[in-house]
């Protein structure tokens, strides 16, 4: 029964991407003491949660903003681009803050993260992707192509000089996807971005609506189970992993439905590994860093039952990398 059923639905994929981005992803809350209490925090969960990846074998993507791989600020200005974004709010840019970095990681752990990078490469089965040098928005009034095509050369460059691998898949900041650049991901060797949810309020622009019913979304299903087949993946040459699922931080406040959260994604998880379909969760680090015990035991219980659906479905974990390589063989 068990090779009939792996037969029917090929097992499923699930796929996990995590944006590593610290404080080049905070741009508007830099100061605020919560919010660097958080971004230490994901310094102190990362260990954490390679260990348990590791204990699963569990496949993920790590897209990281290009600037923490420098050692110091002198590296940091040395993989400048020539085409810095030229947003109309000047305040969207990373560069706006530069003479306020530390020199390097130990006078300045929210722009620096080489350690924490060395930790996740040396951990069996961790792909190193970008989330751009700069945290690049492709969509902010002002920027342009060229200036983002730029951006995305030096995010390769310096990713692949400090981790000598290629750099084979791209989350867009802020999942500010814009459609024009997808060519530039493939000239600059890129096989993977994760696309947005298959749901108009999973995309961009972000209104208060969308938030809220963002939030709805995760703990009731209003908007479905998001599994993809592969089929519908891949575009000209290049993959369109879309999201399945935020993976939303523990919530003190909503403690008495945080279970309904979690019940919620196994079902989207059993759909797609019932159905031989793909399906893509994603948080950023420091969404776990506050609660860490919650949200690493929440965390746990999906891979516990990602395990048992491997067992029963043939459900696998995959890089987008390994993902992308998949689906383009299958449609040589």
């Amino acid at each position: 029964m068990f090779k009939d059923e792996l037969s029917v639905n090929n097992g499923g994929r699930m796929l996990i991407s995590l944006d590593f981005e610290l404080l080049c992803g905070n741009l508007t809350n830099k100061e605020s003491k919560e919010v660097r209490t958080e971004m230490l925090g994901a310094r102190s969960v990362i260990p954490k949660l390679l260990k348990l990846f590791n204990k699963y074998n569990i496949h993920v993507t790590w897209a990281i903003v290009g600037m923490l791989f420098s050692n110091n600020i002198e590296e940091t200005k040395r993989y400048i681009p020539n085409n810095v974004p030229t947003y109309k709010n000047i305040w969207c840019s990373n560069y706006s803050y530069l003479d306020s970095i530390g020199k390097d990681e130990e006078h300045d752990p929210y722009y620096y993260a080489e350690s924490i990078i060395k930790k996740i490469e040396g951990t069996e089965n961790q792909e190193i992707g970008t989330h751009t040098f700069s945290h690049y928005f492709c969509l902010e009034d002002g920027q342009t192509q060229l200036q983002f095509e730029s951006d995305l050369e030096s995010a390769v460059e310096i990713t692949q000089n400090k981790t000598n691998k290629e750099v084979k898949s791209i989350v867009f900041p802020r999942n500010q996807i814009n459609k024009n650049y997808v060519e530039t991901l493939k000239k600059n060797g890129i096989t993977s971005y994760r696309g947005c949810e298959k749901n108009l309020i999973y995309h961009w622009p972000t209104t208060t609506w969308k938030r809220a019913l963002r939030l709805v979304d995760t703990y009731f299903n209003i908007t479905g189970y998001k599994c993809y087949s592969k089929s519908e993946l891949e575009q000209n040459g290049i993959c369109n992993l879309k999201a399945s699922r935020f993976f939303r931080g523990y919530c003190e406040k909503l403690k008495l439905i945080e279970h309904i959260k979690i019940s919620r994604i196994k079902g989207q998880m059993k759909y797609a590994a019932k159905n031989g379909k793909v399906f893509h969760i994603w948080w950023h680090p420091h969404n776990m860093g506050n609660n860490q015990s919650a949200n690493l035991n929440q965390l746990e219980e999906l891979l516990k039952y990602y395990v048992t659906l491997k067992n029963k479905y043939g459900f696998s974990s995959l890089t987008m990398n390994e993902m992308s390589k998949e689906i383009l063989d299958d449609n040589k």
